[in-house]
């Protein structure tokens, strides 16, 4: 293995994360190869004095109960926003409201034929005279008739 491959493994080598082949082989480099050895030192040394009880900061007691009543305050909203529905949007709802009424109106009106459509059906030659009675009745009670101007 040379300096190359061995540096970029040497972190997880100092964490212990490699398999058991590369540890040894970069167990090996490190006994031959001064430079990789003292890169590995700085990291045990790095790690020693992190452990140094000196760098720990010991929080208040209290700390907790402080963070909650700061977190209380701020959650509270220092000026009231308005919220819907309020008293100036129910209007302005009710005239969208109106103003989307009257366009769709308008444009329903124009769909509509202006004349009515005549349905006329050649029931008498289809059927007996028992089924065109039927059939004229379920007709009449479900299709409007409309009065037209040609005869059929």
């Amino acid at each position: 293995m040379n300096c190359e491959e061995t540096l970029a493994l040497l972190d997880a080598y100092f964490d212990n994360e490699l398999d058991l082949t590369k540890t040894l082989a970069i167990e090996e480099h490190l006994r031959d190869c001064a430079s990789c050895r003292s890169q590995y030192e700085l990291r045990v040394a790095l790690r020693q004095r992190l452990k140094d009880p000196d760098l720990r900061y010991a929080i208040p007691g209290d700390f907790a109960d402080q963070v909650r009543k700061r977190l209380a305050v701020s959650s509270r909203p220092a000026t009231r926003i308005l919220s819907f529905p309020s008293a100036v949007w129910v209007p302005v709802a009710i005239a969208a409201a109106a103003i989307f009424g009257a366009f769709l109106y308008a444009n329903i009106q124009r769909m509509l034929p202006t004349r009515p459509l005549c349905i006329a059906l050649p029931v008498q030659n289809c059927f007996s005279p028992t089924a065109t009675d039927q059939t004229r009745s379920l007709f009449s009670r479900n299709v409007r008739r409309f009065p037209c101007d040609e005869k059929l």
